[in-house]
């Protein structure tokens, strides 16, 4: 368990929090995983109606709006879900077209996100099935919605979300597999094989956090940089889009968060010499497309910082800076990839002096429209 440290602007509390995200996915295995199952209590008296779901939609705001694209993604591609993400103050001002049996996901770190409950109210009214995933129980979106999932985080006090992000989108991993497992849905799907992976994962994230060194050289490089993109592909997309909003709410640096094969259609004009683009770029099967993008912008001049797979000699000798995590199956990845860009903004923002704790004109919870 990793020790208490003070809040201080040297040694600021989010350090403490990024730091207990391993033990965070522990306790959520522990809850949801008994030997090859995965089990929701929670979903117990509405398992009937989930089964015949036709649709789900995912929706939150900030980080968990970036949770819930994964999401998305995730419930698609092992549940064969059809699934929609939308911000909550879009999903409840638009009205969107919702049908009766449809279920509705509402994720809010502090179960108390004004537009999240908004939402919710809109869903409820049109009779979906909704389920809230928050970090805190009870709650005001956690006692509106039919069932709540804790994502079992524990307390956090930095404004800028990492341990519930991380927690947020395990649990969403194994909400996929209880999806595949109830539907009978399974296909390819190898739930062992995840959870044992899953198992692996703590360990392979305090291997990320041991690389402090390589985090903080970075920081200290670029930090002086006009901006940053943020690039990855499939699961990884919404990643890129977290990493992008960690950068600016720790470092207070412009960053733009893309799927990599957008960046040829228009943000490459910004690309100059000395201007950093992170790649999200593992070893699977979107490698080349990815290689392809990253010379393109090697070629403009831009620096390429790469989180890709260790082994990956060939990335280290094209990137400016290569950090190679652990490799785990590609629905995993987004865990490993998400703590280094983290630690990537943190070192950003310590480097300048920035309050990361509190930065600048946000609150912790967004209880006002």
């Amino acid at each position: 368990m990793a020790s208490k440290i003070p809040n201080t602007k040297n040694n600021p509390r989010i350090l403490q929090e990024i730091r207990q995200q391993p033990a965070a996915i522990t306790r959520i295995l522990r809850r949801h995983t008994a030997g090859t199952k995965i089990i929701f209590p929670e979903l117990a008296k509405l398992e009937r109606a989930l089964k015949r779901a036709p649709k789900v939609w995912l929706v939150g705001s900030g980080s968990s709006y970036h949770s819930a694209l994964l999401g998305k993604y995730l419930l698609e591609a092992n549940a064969g879900l059809s699934a929609a993400t939308e911000t909550a103050s879009e999903f409840h001002l638009r009205k969107p077209r919702l049908h009766a049996g449809e279920l509705a996901i509402f994720l809010s770190q502090s179960g108390e996100t004004a537009d999240t409950y908004a939402a919710l109210k809109l869903a409820r009214a049109q009779k979906l099935i909704t389920i809230a995933l928050t970090n805190t129980i009870p709650s005001k979106i956690a006692a509106g919605a039919h069932a709540a999932i804790s994502v079992q985080s524990g307390k956090e006090q930095s404004i800028p979300s990492t341990k519930v992000f991380s927690s947020e989108i395990t649990t969403l991993i194994l909400l996929s597999l209880y999806f595949a497992q109830i539907r009978k849905k399974l296909g390819g799907l190898n739930i062992q094989k995840t959870i044992k992976a899953l198992g692996k994962i703590p360990v392979e994230m305090q291997n990320i956090l041991d690389k402090d060194a390589e985090f903080r050289e970075i920081g200290r490089r670029y930090a002086k940089s006009k901006g940053f993109f943020v690039l990855g592909r499939d699961f990884n997309m919404a990643i890129a889009k977290e990493g992008a909003l960690k950068i600016k709410e720790m470092a207070n640096l412009y960053a733009e968060g893309l799927p990599t094969g957008e960046l040829k259609h228009g943000p490459i004009t910004l690309v100059e010499k000395q201007f950093p683009a992170i790649f999200i770029s593992p070893k699977d099967n979107l490698y080349l497309k990815n290689k392809s993008v990253l010379m393109e912008v090697k070629s403009n001049g831009g620096i390429i910082i790469a989180l890709g797979s260790a082994g990956d000699s060939a990335l280290k000798r094209l990137a400016d800076k290569a950090l190679l995590l652990p490799k785990t199956l590609p629905m995993l990845m987004p865990l490993l990839n998400v703590l280094a860009l983290q630690m990537i903004a943190y070192h950003l923002g310590l480097t300048l002096g920035r309050n990361l704790d509190e930065p600048r004109h946000l609150a912790k919870a967004v209880t006002h429209e």
